[in-house]
């Protein structure tokens, strides 16, 4: 006799082939009405489906097998997730010829595969039907990651479910992805792409472990690409790095030749703060900055009822330390108060200015 040109697995990947094809053209035929509709089969339907919900669909079946004496063999339960199991089962059972006939041909449970070793094998572990009750029952018992790791990132499907490992490494990744951004903050949508690369690089880790090298520049490039969208790639990060503390003081050590090796001392950090505060001028003379902090409060005064400020109050006025503001104003400035009728100083001593220090040397 001629050898099989298939080895066994290949005949198995075949028969599962033709059960999926006959799952879903029975699954279209109760589509267009084949249903049972009848009072008993929606009663059975509901029995099924309580079962199915604490036990899963496999011995969901052969405990309904045994509760209508209706005969049970393992070839004809769905392999595949269907709309109506049981419905399904029935059809193919139907189609045995042991099984012709009204009623399955007057047989009963006891006609069928009774015989739990048959059905579950010796040691009830070497049947398929066994092994896929138990990945239903490990899948009911057993849900891989915590509940905040399943809420952030699903659980892929259940053909190739999201493992514990799986779940660690998203959430490593994610946060190495996010490391990036501390001291900045994220958008709802740099949340979204960041978790979605985190994705891609847990799955373009597995297609190198594989061996599969195309697959994972793919996703490299998939990743990639999604940084770039939201500018978030390694080269993008530095308009958004001197935000940051350590980018200040970086800019800080080098503006004023500082050696990032040495520890300076109070004195000398004050020195440079000092200078680098003095560095900074504002085009508004003290005593426009008086009168913007006066509107602020007159503001909030009127809001609520009270008499507007004519002054600023003494207690409240500060001064220019490390000569941040204008010494004279300028044009805009000269427009706004020409425009708002103010009058500059409004009463009291004029801010102290460079010619009046020398009006006062010359007087004295």
């Amino acid at each position: 006799m001629k050898d099989s040109e298939f080895d066994e697995d290949e005949l198995e990947e075949l028969d599962d082939e033709l059960d999926e094809a006959e799952d879903a053209e029975e699954a279209v035929d109760e589509s267009k009405g084949a249903r049972d509709w009848s009072e008993r089969g929606m009663a059975e339907k509901a029995v099924f489906d309580q079962f199915e919900a604490v036990f899963g669909k496999n011995l969901a079946v052969f405990y309904c097998c045994v509760r209508f004496d209706i005969p049970f063999e393992t070839n004809c339960v769905p392999k595949k997730p269907v709309d109506n199991a049981w419905a399904l089962y029935k059809r193919r059972l139907r189609k045995r010829k042991e099984y012709l006939g009204e009623n399955f041909g007057g047989k009963g449970f006891l006609d069928g595969m009774a015989d739990i070793t048959k059905i579950f094998g010796a040691d009830l572990t070497l049947k398929d039907f066994s092994r896929a009750v138990d990945a239903e029952v490990a899948a009911r018992v057993r849900r891989n990651g915590t509940n905040k790791q399943r809420a952030d990132w699903g659980t892929n499907g259940t053909k190739n479910p999201y493992t514990n490992y799986d779940y660690q490494e998203l959430d490593r990744t994610y946060a190495i992805f996010c490391s990036r951004k501390k001291g900045v903050g994220l958008d709802e949508q740099q949340e979204y792409t960041l978790r979605e690369c985190a994705k891609m690089d847990l799955a373009m880790q597995k297609a190198m472990q594989a061996g599969d090298v195309q697959t994972a520049a793919k996703y490299h490039a998939m990743i990639q690409k999604s940084l770039e969208s939201e500018s978030m790639r390694k080269k993008d990060e530095k308009p958004v790095d001197d935000l940051r503390i350590d980018g200040i003081t970086d800019a800080l050590e080098k503006k004023y030749g500082i050696d990032p090796n040495k520890m300076l001392s109070k004195e000398a950090v004050l020195k440079v703060i000092y200078e680098w505060m003095r560095s900074k001028k504002y085009p508004e003379t003290l005593d426009c900055a008086h009168k913007i902090t006066l509107s602020i409060i007159n503001a909030t005064r009127i809001n609520n009822d009270e008499p507007p400020l004519l002054d600023l109050p003494e207690e409240l006025e500060f001064t220019d330390d490390y000569g941040e503001l204008a010494k004279e104003p300028n044009e805009a400035e000269q427009a706004a108060y020409e425009y708002l009728g103010l009058i500059r100083g409004n009463g009291k001593a004029k801010p102290t200015t460079e010619e009046s220090d020398k009006d006062e040397i010359d007087d004295g």
